[in-house]
């Protein structure tokens, strides 16, 4: 019976804990949220423009394809470029 203060501060502390860590989840949800509804992003030097992103990435793959299936030395090409991009 004697050690009653001491539970409940370590209960105390338990909860503070909690309650902050779900505050935090809080605001990085509202935030993905809100970075999921922009339409542009910056990147540092670079911006990216999401609207109209599944039509350009189709078209990108198929041209992409087409060089693929015309000459082998076009995938070399390109798969060059990619390589050097990454970098």
């Amino acid at each position: 019976m004697l050690n009653k203060k001491g539970q409940l501060s370590d209960a105390m502390t338990w909860v503070v804990a909690t309650v902050i860590i779900v505050i935090l989840l809080v605001v990085f949800v509202y935030a993905s949220g809100v970075l999921g509804k922009a339409n542009k992003i910056e990147t540092g030097a670079k911006s990216l423009l999401i609207d109209d992103v599944d039509e350009n990435v189709n078209y990108f793959y198929e041209k992409t394809k087409i060089a693929y299936l015309v000459n082998d030395e076009n995938k070399n090409e390109i798969d060059s470029w990619v390589k050097e991009e990454i970098k």
